[in-house]
C-alpha cells in the first residue's frame, strides 16, 4: 500500500524509470531501519536509500518522503481533533458520564483514605 502511495506521488518521469516492485523495498526498509536505529529515528534515511536504488533521485525522493510524512501528520492530527469538534450529543453524554463517573471514584477513594487513615 506505501508502495503505491509512494509511486503515485512521483511525477512522470521517476515513474518511467522505476516500478511499484522496486518499491515494494522501501517500506521493508523503514521498518528495518526504525527497528535497528534507536528512538526509530532512522526510518526516512532509509526511504531515501532505498529510493535511490529504485532510480529515483534523491532530491525527489526526499520530497516525496516529506510529503508522505506531512500527509500522515494532517490525517493524524484530524483524527485527533475530529472527537473534540464533533458535535454528536450522544458523545458527549458518554464523555460526560465517564467524567462523572471518574470524579466518583477519586471522591470514594479519596473517602476510603480518609478512613484508613483515621
Amino acid at each position: 500500500m506505501e508502495a503505491a502511495a509512494t509511486y503515485a506521488m512521483l511525477n512522470k518521469a521517476d515513474r518511467r524509470q522505476t516500478s511499484v516492485l522496486s518499491l515494494l523495498r522501501v517500506p521493508l526498509l523503514n521498518l528495518l531501519g526504525t527497528g535497528v536505529t534507536p528512538f526509530a529515528t532512522g526510518g526516512q534515511p532509509a526511504q531515501l536509500f532505498g529510493m535511490t536504488r529504485a532510480g529515483i533521485e534523491s532530491g525527489r525522493a526526499l520530497s516525496v518522503i516529506l510529503m508522505k510524512f506531512l500527509v500522515y501528520q494532517v490525517v493524524v492530527v484530524m483524527f485527533l481533533l475530529l472527537p473534540i469538534f464533533q458535535q454528536n450529543i450522544l458523545f458527549m453524554r458518554k464523555s460526560i458520564q465517564h467524567l462523572h463517573n471518574l470524579f466518583h471514584l477519586q471522591l470514594q477513594f479519596m473517602l476510603l483514605l480518609f478512613l484508613v487513615s483515621h
